[in-house]
């Protein structure tokens, strides 16, 4: 039975009406919460056929595959490394998210996170080993199909909602159902919009590969042929840092040397005077 009819009987026959349809709609929904009970009884004139349904059938939709790579290279120069990846994420028209570069006891290290389209994930990891050394590669993939079918059933069957409460608006008979309908539409749109960003952050995260790519300079090999003239300059340079060890030593100690030598030579003239006036007086 639609509001409309409602509306145009008597006042006693639209109460008796009303309340025998919110009792019927209350039975019905005696097993849901409080917020399916309230949203019933605005939408209590509707078709239950046109109610929407969570699990109606869904547009197939291709597999949703979030893929992530984690890559450590060893490169010549990281400066270099780190030019030719900027340009390699621009090339692709992905984007860098972090980039940090640290300079620890003269070796280079540079770690980025960028983000390439997903279709070019490999061919951009296979263009990596042009740079350097390739050490590590890691790559996974989460699946998130259900998860994205899920949430566009629920964004339809919500906006088929509240399409049906902003006709209800217009129909309010009193305040009261206008307050109603006016706070379960917003309730409603507020659960849409947070549908709505999950949505679209698995999409974006599905059509964006993050990579994090690490860059570290290369260590030269100890050699192990002997050289005379290396040793001969580390023999050198380990006299030089002695004789300064033994110099700084002797600066440090001279100062005690002076005074102790000065409180020595007192007690001797003291200990020499008084045993020449001991022998006077025998």
């Amino acid at each position: 039975m639609k509001l409309i009819h409602v509306v145009h009987r008597p006042s006693s026959v639209r109460k008796l009406l009303a309340a025998a349809a919110a009792v019927m709609i209350l039975g019905l929904a005696g097993c849901g919460d409080g917020s399916s009970d309230q949203t019933m009884m605005a939408e209590g004139a509707m078709p239950a056929a046109e109610m929407p349904m969570a699990d109606a059938k869904s547009p197939v939709i291709d597999q949703q595959i979030i893929r992530t790579a984690y890559v450590t290279v060893r490169v010549a120069d990281v400066i270099d490394g780190v030019t030719e990846v900027r340009a390699a994420v621009a090339a692709d028209g992905g984007t860098i998210s972090t980039e940090d570069l640290t300079n620890y006891d003269g070796a280079q290290n540079a770690t980025l996170t960028v983000r390439v389209p997903a279709k070019d994930l490999d061919s951009f990891l296979a263009g990596l080993a042009d740079l350097g050394t390739i050490e590590q590669t890691s790559i996974s993939a989460a699946d998130v199909t259900t998860q994205v079918i899920d949430l566009d059933a629920r964004i339809t069957s919500l906006k088929g909602s509240i399409a049906r409460l902003t006709e209800l608006q217009s129909q309010a008979a009193n305040v009261a159902d206008l307050v109603a309908v006016e706070t379960e539409l917003a309730n409603r749109q507020a659960e849409l919009e947070s549908l709505q960003s999950q949505r679209d952050y698995l999409g974006d995260q599905v059509a964006m590969s993050t990579v994090t790519i690490t860059l570290v300079s290369e260590v030269n090999a100890v050699s192990t042929t002997p050289d005379f003239l290396r040793g001969l300059e580390t023999g050198w340079n380990a006299l030089l840092s002695a004789a300064g060890a033994l110099v700084t030593a002797a600066g440090f100690i001279i100062p005690f040397a002076i005074v102790i030598g000065i409180i020595v030579l007192v007690v001797r003239w003291i200990i020499r005077r008084r045993k020449k006036s001991g022998g006077g007086a025998a």
